[in-house]
């Protein structure tokens, strides 16, 4: 991420981004980790590396050099706490600080000053024109502090725009890049004691579609996390990995996942327990303890979806394979066995199996696995040569030590020749789709001239898939269906893109992907906050305490809060059409035993006019019969 330059002693200071931590598998340790490799010292002489300093954060952002003293170094960095259990919103899952490293020859010491707790993820560092003062950027805290350049302890707070970053001094201001609000940021140097706010230049024009950079936002923000001290990007550092395992979300001890080509990969998580990214986001944004509408979670998943790989380092020019990777393209097709499952565009089946560890798991994708390591469910490789080895004694199959080493190949190579789907609006299995909604699909590269006969859009009639009366247009890297009229409501759709759809630069879309969904009613209502449901049995009645995000179009999903020893599930799914919400079968576990809530049918009613419904009736429709239920609203969204 940054460097520093000592030009006196010819020394070179690279920090690693992503960098050791005490505890690399969380709970799974069995003790300490290896020693971390986190700040590089090289001598410019000859280039050799002359230091290694461990252990001086997890994620480190900032370096600064002090002009006066080139022997103290100062670090800008963050803490992974994830030596825990049960990590969530309250645990405080991050620490952010300054570390002062001070050097005589090759001997070094490491002072931390931990920053306040909203100080989230310190970044750039400049030295104040008076020799005071430092300004550190808060790339997820959205402001400024200044410390004493000295002691590092905290003077003042300045409040910027969504990720500032760089920082530099001219002309009697000092100036930032708020980076996802496309703005740079300028104070005059009175602003440290007199605080105001900045002079706003927008910069240039920013292609990413509006709810994307919304979603990045989000993702970037720690605004968004209950205490304002941490953001999804804090473990998915710039949407890849922190390489860490984390006891967390619905999977317990589980290697924090890239989200680099995740919009087609589901279900989802590692256990393969969340059918939608929709869902996701709301596991996401519960994790952090965030108060998110459904449109800033839809947001959030439109980002998610988007991000991509960047060109492989390892192929040829062009992304082309080379000839290893072609030989190990083969066996992995053939004889290596790795395409039963690995299969598809994203090379994934999308099937949950008995795989590598003891728990059951979703099969990831293989696209652009190089960088993101640890690998594994429980990172329990840490080269990709070893995964590689791992899944040839999986498969049972027989490998020379020469086709082994082809098989890696292809597999660091990839996406290789490959061009794919990075993201699909509506997403693939989204439900009570609004009718409006753009019919849009974004692939890696930019595509090649004439292609329109790869795409189909069809929409289901008496049990047969029919074209839908429209047309496509490709420009760049999108594909977009033009259609003549609204699509009708409460429909199932189709949309196929063919094997042989070739990029510009001639990858090749492999195989056949489908993204299906299905449209609703307009919502009349939204039923997103706090609801008392109660549930009325044979042999007796429960209150169950839910919780409720709908998006636009009506996509809702929910927690259970409280079950109250009628249900033990961890969320649910549906939609609401016109005033009715419907949810997706779930178990409850009742005092006549178990059943399986088939459908539900649930009328709601908006008292006040506020557009929030606050009471409900319908039924639990199970194997046992009807069950009568209500629902009483018990809080808005906000509350």
């Amino acid at each position: 991420r940054v460097m520093a330059f000592d030009a006196t002693r010819g020394r070179l200071y690279v920090a690693s981004l992503v960098s050791g931590n005490a505890h690399a598998r969380g709970l799974l340790d069995e003790g300490d980790g290896p020693p971390g490799r986190d700040l590089a010292v090289i001598d410019t002489s000859d280039f050799s590396l002359r230091l290694m300093v461990p252990e001086v954060g997890t994620i480190l952002r900032g370096l600064w050099l002090d002009p006066r003293d080139p022997d103290r170094l100062l670090v800008a960095l963050s803490h992974a706490r994830n030596d825990r259990a049960g990590v969530e919103a309250d645990s405080r899952p991050h620490r952010h600080a300054l570390a002062e490293v001070t050097f005589n020859g090759d001997e070094y010491a490491v002072r931390e000053v931990v920053l306040g707790r909203t100080d989230a993820s310190p970044f750039s560092m400049a030295l104040l024109p008076d020799g005071e003062s430092l300004v550190v950027t808060l790339s997820a805290g959205k402001g400024l502090v200044v410390v004493d350049a000295q002691s590092l302890e905290p003077r003042r707070h300045l409040v910027a725009g969504s990720d500032p970053r760089g920082l530099v001094f001219a002309a009697g201001r000092f100036w930032t890049f708020a980076w996802l609000s496309n703005e740079v940021q300028s104070w005059p140097l009175a602003a440290i004691e007199g605080g105001g706010l900045p002079a706003v230049v927008p910069v240039a024009h920013d292609p990413t579609p509006p709810e994307v950079k919304a979603g990045q936002r989000i993702f970037n923000d720690a605004d968004f996390s209950r205490h304002a001290d941490f953001s999804c990007n804090n473990c998915h550092v710039d949407g890849l990995t922190d390489g860490l395992v984390w006891n967390i979300l619905l999977d317990g001890d589980v290697n924090t996942l890239s989200f680099r080509n995740v919009g087609g990969t589901g279900p989802f998580l590692w256990g393969g327990v969340l059918p939608t990214l929709f869902d996701f986001s709301r596991e996401v944004l519960r994790l952090v303890g965030a108060d998110a509408t459904g449109t800033q979670m839809e947001q959030l998943t439109l980002y998610m979806q988007s991000v991509t790989a960047p060109p492989n380092p390892y192929t040829l020019p062009g992304g082309r394979l080379t000839p290893a990777g072609e030989r190990g393209r083969d066996l992995f097709e053939g004889a290596a066995g790795c395409g039963t499952c690995h299969t598809g565009p994203l090379l994934t089946s999308g099937e949950v199996v008995n795989g590598k560890t003891p728990l059951l798991t979703d099969v990831p994708s293989l696209i652009a696995t190089y960088d993101s390591g640890p690998w594994g469910r429980q990172a329990q490789w840490t080269t990709l040569e070893a995964m590689v080895r791992f899944g040839v004694q999986y498969t049972g199959a027989e490998l020379s030590e020469t086709e082994v080493a082809d098989l890696l190949a292809y597999v660091q190579q990839l996406p290789g020749d490959r061009i794919y789907l990075t993201s699909a609006r509506p997403l693939n299995a989204s439900r009570a789709v609004w009718i409006e909604t753009p019919i849009e699909l974004t692939f890696s590269e930019l595509l090649g001239p004439d292609q329109q006969d790869r795409f189909a859009m069809r929409i289901e009639q008496d049990g047969a898939w029919v074209p839908l009366s429209g047309r496509w247009r490709v420009s760049g890297r999108y594909a977009r269906f033009e259609r003549d009229e609204p699509l009708p409501v409460e429909s199932h759709f189709r949309i196929t893109i063919a094997d042989g759809l070739t990029s510009a630069l001639g990858r090749r879309f492999q195989g056949t992907q489908h993204i299906r969904f299905t449209t609703g009613l307009p919502p009349e209502t939204d039923i997103s906050g706090r609801f008392d449901v109660r549930v009325d049995t044979p042999v007796g009645s429960g209150t169950i305490d839910v919780a409720f995000i709908q998006a636009r179009g009506g996509q809702i999903s929910g927690v259970l809060l409280d079950g109250g020893g009628l249900i033990d599930i961890d969320h649910l799914e549906g939609f609401v059409s016109g005033h009715v919400a419907s949810f997706e079968p779930f178990p409850v576990h009742s005092p006549a035993g178990n059943i399986q809530v088939e459908r539900t049918e649930l009328t709601v009613v908006d008292d006040d006019g506020d557009g929030y419904a606050d009471r409900g009736e319908g039924a639990f429709i199970t194997s046992i019969g009807r069950l009568p239920i209500t629902a009483e609203r018990t809080g808005l969204p906000a509350e």
